[in-house]
């Protein structure tokens, strides 16, 4: 079905252990109903039994493309993808999910639209099978109609309780096609220096260029979620890591000017992002430092970040936030730290037994 030779679509799976569910991933590709594609497996430096799973698939089916690198992390890797594609559009896969029948044959019948950016729903699927599943839409956000674009995209993705985001439909770059050329073109790349959510500064500069970006009402994509994932789990490392997040989105956001509304969703977004911290080190119950060594750590993280200067529109972001995390944000602004790393301590040590 190759039209004069070329590949239509390639699509891109970084592969780090994933023996569990591998064959699942890409047999959802090898049965797509749309066939002039290309899959591209690359192993980031697996220790099981996934590159003996690759070199199977490759030996049996010529569309399928086998790299194995050093471990250089998932933003290396598809950025190999990216580079080394030939269709004209890039989806990417995660290891552990998986395409719907039709996700393929959907981008080609969008593809006289031209748009730069396709956005496709997806379905949420939890556990270890799929008795749970959940489709979300973003008819709100945007529809085959009505194109959304730009600064619009980038604000839903900075707002953490906006449709958009509870439903990560714009945020991740799963789910979506994205015109190579598109890619290349605007040296739009996945930053190596970024290790926590480089997704969202992918699809910041993605929104930034994109001349038209689509919305499909199809549910393309299923996203597993592990249940036994240690994913919100206590990790020393992430004041350094939201640190350098922050510095690079400073600079991604302050490289031209902004309206009112765009700055507000951004401080909205810090926000977030430093109750985020806060859940995974500064009051987690398995941080064992005192609390007075706790508090001078979020003093210099405030510091450093100038997130103080967020807090300054907490009052105007109350309904896009969850009650508990404006409360405990309002505490830290006027200095109340002890106490609300107490309470905070406490009620995390009682939800979790």
């Amino acid at each position: 079905m190759e039209r004069n030779g070329n590949i239509d679509i390639s699509i891109i799976v970084p592969i780090y252990n994933a023996e569990k569910y591998l064959s699942r991933c890409i047999d959802s590709i090898r049965r797509q109903s749309y066939n002039n594609y290309e899959v591209i497996l690359i192993n980031d430096g697996s220790t099981d039994d996934s590159e003996k799973i690759c070199l199977a698939y490759e030996r049996e089916d010529s569309r399928v493309r086998y790299i194995r690198q050093e471990n250089a992390g998932v933003a290396a890797a598809r950025n190999y993808g990216i580079k080394n594609a030939r269709g004209k559009y890039v989806a990417l896969l995660d290891n552990d999910d998986y395409f719907n029948y039709d996700f393929l044959k959907q981008i080609m019948v969008h593809d006289e639209q031209n748009a730069d950016i396709l956005l496709f729903q997806y379905i949420n699927v939890t556990g270890e099978h799929t008795k749970k599943q959940e489709q979300v839409v973003l008819e709100k956000i945007c529809t085959e109609s009505l194109v959304k674009k730009g600064e619009y995209l980038q604000r839903e993705m900075f707002c953490p309780t906006s449709e958009a985001i509870k439903q990560s439909t714009i945020v991740f770059p799963w789910g979506k096609a994205y015109r190579r050329e598109f890619l290349l073109e605007n040296g739009i790349h996945f930053d190596s220096r970024i290790k926590l959510c480089e997704d969202v500064y992918f699809n910041l500069k993605a929104y930034e260029h994109a001349e038209k970006v689509l919305y499909v009402h199809y549910p393309a994509y299923f996203y597993f979620q592990n249940i036994h994932s240690a994913g919100k789990g206590f990790n020393p490392k992430v004041v350094e890591m939201e640190e350098n997040n922050i510095r690079l989105l400073d600079e991604f956001v302050n490289a031209k000017p902004r309206n009112k509304e765009y700055m507000k969703a951004y401080d909205n977004c810090l926000c977030f992002r430093y109750w985020s911290c806060c859940f995974s080190y500064f009051v987690h119950p398995q941080n064992t430092k005192k609390i007075r060594q706790i508090t001078q750590e979020m003093k210099e993280f405030e510091r450093r970040t100038n997130i103080r200067r967020a807090f300054k529109t907490l009052p105007k972001i109350r309904k896009s936030m969850e009650k508990k995390e404006w409360i405990f944000l309002m505490a830290v602004k006027y200095h109340f730290y002890v106490p609300m790393l107490l309470v905070a301590r406490k009620k995390m040590k009682l939800s979790r037994g």
